[in-house]
């Protein structure tokens, strides 16, 4: 009731208000001098003409208590603003009481008034910190207490993307959206990048963005730290950890395969945009002979030709970090080597050609059929046959060409053919004619046929036939190289053949005659 508590009540709510904090007893004395002096003197005379009217309101009732303030103070982020939310003074449960709330912010000071244990605080009117908040309960025109709360917003930032800049592969360009609610403040982000394989990059930005030169590797951690006015460090508002790579970074491209010597090369290509990444490859490799996995960190292997026969399967797939890679398979026909040495050589006396081979030398320990085809003085070849074994003997040709080819087989893989030849030559001696046959006469002709000797089959031999009848002294002769036709008056009641072979190319070669007696029935 009295009038010089309510100046000092007065005082009190001047100098909360304030901007600036007091910090010692000093200033305190020259803030409530000054907010004395402040004071209308038609706020005195407001307050000394209600005293009648106050008295009459105490007289008969209870005095209000004092120093009653509100508790459980909430602040709830909403759409609208800030809810700020308050328990009843207990002492006051069965007053009407209102309540002013004053809040001091980044853009100013100001004061709300409600009648119920709630208010709004518009979020245009502060960023980040609301620095202090004053609620005070009335009942009718006396303030029973002010109760000071401190709150400090800490909004984060939203939908951080990350995107690598078309322009620049190894340009990483980090976005983000402000809070809705920040849209009106003044902001600064403070911006730390990682990778494991580079030192940490660090900047600061006004606005919601920020590249990177980036590089590829186990993970990409960015750091957003928000700031306030005069840099109030209200951070980390936000921390983005996660892997970034570029679509197919870790996809193994450009496999090859180099047969050496003993040995096949293998090496394929990690796509240039992570060449400094540390990487490793799980190598799944299978042959027609054997299968086995591990692990390297170079982009090559050697594959011993003792592993595999004709065919290598691979499944390669690049790690980096924790990252695992899109299996890559390729498949490679190691083909067979062409025959080597291949040598035709006539026995002695020269009855048979033996064609030989040798192994092929990456494949000695494979399963290899050799097909055998050959023909004599002609490329039209007749089929020798299937063989596993490196020799094959052939009937020897005089007088002729004999050619031989030789095919290596194996798992429906076929290697070049090899191709040989071998110059019969000239035959020193001419076998006799065989299986002469003499047919009935008719009409005093007699037709005489043979089959030429083996070993001269392909020579230019032309044989004679001496035809004579011991009886009446009569003969007579043809020539032929397969048969020919013998007149005689009479070949009863026998004739004598003699078959006699030439070898007429160049010098002639006589054969050993053949002899064959015709004798009538």
């Amino acid at each position: 009731m009295s009038l010089i508590e309510n100046m000092w009540q007065i005082i009190q709510q001047k100098r909360a208000k304030r901007s600036r904090r007091l910090g010692n007893k000093a200033e305190l004395i020259v803030a409530v001098k000054e907010e004395w002096a402040n004071i209308l003197q038609e706020t005195i005379d407001d307050l000394t003409e209600k005293m009648p009217r106050r008295l009459q309101d105490l007289d008969g009732k209870k005095e209000i208590p004092t120093n009653s303030r509100v508790t459980d103070i909430q602040y709830i982020d909403i759409d609208e603003g800030l809810l700020v939310t308050w328990n009843k003074p207990k002492e006051l449960v069965r007053c009407d009481v209102h309540y002013d709330l004053l809040y001091s912010a980044e853009f100013g000071q100001y004061t709300l008034e409600t009648n119920t244990e709630s208010v709004i605080i518009p979020y245009d009117t502060y960023c980040f910190n609301i620095i202090q908040v004053f609620i005070g309960a009335w009942v009718g025109n006396y303030i029973t207490s002010y109760t000071i709360s401190n709150y400090s917003d800490q909004r984060i930032v939203e939908e951080i993307n990350f995107s690598v800049s078309p322009e620049n592969q190894d340009e990483l360009i980090v976005t983000w959206n402000k809070h809705p609610k920040q849209e009106l403040c003044a902001l600064e982000y403070d911006i730390e990048y990682f990778t494991n394989d580079v030192e940490k990059q660090s900047f600061n930005v006004t606005e919601p963005e920020a590249k990177f030169t980036f590089i590829y590797c186990a993970y990409a951690m960015v750091v957003i730290k928000t700031y306030g006015l005069e840099r109030t460090h209200m951070g980390p508002i936000d921390t983005f950890n996660a892997i970034q790579y570029p679509e197919n970074a870790t996809r193994i491209v450009d496999i090859k395969m180099e047969p050496e010597s003993d040995q096949t090369l293998i090496t394929w290509t990690s796509p240039a945009l992570i060449p400094t990444c540390n990487i490793s490859y799980n190598i799944s490799i299978t042959t027609d002979r054997d299968n086995f996995t591990l692990n390297i960190s170079e982009p090559a292997i050697l594959v011993l030709e003792s592993l595999y026969c004709f065919l290598i399967k691979l499944e390669i797939q690049a790690i980096i970090g924790q990252l695992v890679g899109e299996k890559i398979t390729a498949e490679f026909e190691i083909g067979l080597d062409p025959i080597q040495n291949l040598k035709l050589t006539p026995s002695s006396p020269p009855e048979t050609l033996t064609a030989t081979w040798e192994d092929l030398p990456k494949q000695e320990l494979c399963k290899i059929e050799y097909l055998v085809t050959y023909g004599y003085g002609t490329p039209d070849l007749t089929d020798y046959g299937a063989t596993t074994q490196t020799t094959v003997d052939l009937d020897f040709a005089f007088c002729i060409t004999t050619y031989v080819q030789v095919t290596a087989v194996s798992n429906n893989i076929t290697s070049k053919e090899a191709v040989a030849t071998y110059d019969g030559g000239r035959p020193v001696s001419i076998d006799a004619a065989q299986n002469i046959v003499s047919d009935e006469p008719w009409d005093d002709i007699m037709t005489v046929s043979w089959t030429p000797a083996a070993t001269v089959y392909y020579c230019n031999v032309i044989y004679t036939v001496n035809a004579s009848n011991s009886a009446n002294g009569e003969s007579a002769n043809c020539t032929g190289t397969r048969g020919c036709d013998i007149t005689l008056d009479n070949f009863c009641p026998s004739t004598e053949l003699v078959v006699t072979a030439s070898l007429l190319n160049e010098e002639p070669i006589d054969g050993v005659p053949s002899r064959e007696t015709y004798i009538c029935w």
